[in-house]
């Protein structure tokens, strides 16, 4: 199993896996009417081969979506980071960290996390 640096990567060889079932799948489409010895054999390696080439392609569709994701979530939160502290910010920067308000009574204080 490979280990892809990026995005590009990953998207390549999912181009060249769809490429290589598609080719499979002639290949099996034309066995079908073929009837010489051993055929059944080489008809099973080819299926065998689109098993797992479909098992590829849904592995690399799961890294791009998972890569993807976290390609996003490393951008909001650098936004997040560089986004100024005063508290005119975006929402979001604004839930994850509450501002503590303080409540003097004559007897004691109270911290709330608004």
């Amino acid at each position: 199993m490979a280990t892809f640096n990026n995005t590009h990567d990953i998207e390549s060889s999912l181009e060249n896996a769809l490429e290589d079932l598609t080719i499979q799948n002639v290949v099996l489409e034309s066995m079908e009417c073929e009837s010489w010895p051993g055929i059944e054999r080489e008809r099973q390696e080819v299926i065998d081969k689109i098993r797992r080439l479909k098992d590829e392609v849904k592995r690399l569709r799961l890294e791009i979506r998972n890569k993807r994701h976290d390609d996003l979530r490393r951008s909001a939160h650098e936004r997040s980071l560089s986004s100024p502290s005063n508290g005119t910010s975006d929402a979001s920067y604004l839930d994850a960290y509450p501002t503590p308000i303080v409540v003097f009574t004559n007897t004691q204080s109270h911290t709330v996390m608004d």
